[in-house]
């Protein structure tokens, strides 16, 4: 006797795997976003974060609330921390 999974599993596994699609494109999209914000303040201000990302959270964290505007800050804080924005550039360095 062979048991085949219930049409209600294989429907439930699919939905399961378009969520976890659409979950991660969501999260692309959400990175993308704040790297974009970041590099809109300018080269100057991007170059620095760059350069603080490589030395590490602590040089990442004190350009970020130096460089980065209150305003935009905010934004970004309202979905993600600073170590995960730090995560973030390191990301899209190569770090």
């Amino acid at each position: 006797m062979k048991l085949a999974p219930s049409a209600s599993t294989a429907g439930q596994a699919a939905t399961t795997s378009k969520d976890v699609q659409g979950d991660r494109a969501g999260e692309r999209g959400r990175w993308s976003w704040i790297i974009n914000k970041l590099k809109d303040l300018g080269s100057g201000a991007w170059n620095k974060l760059k350069d603080a990302a490589r030395a590490g959270y602590d040089a990442f964290k004190k350009a970020y609330e130096r460089y980065v505007p209150w305003l935009v800050r905010k934004a970004i804080e309202v979905g993600a921390t600073v170590y995960e924005v730090y995560s973030a550039v390191r990301d899209f360095i190569g770090l």
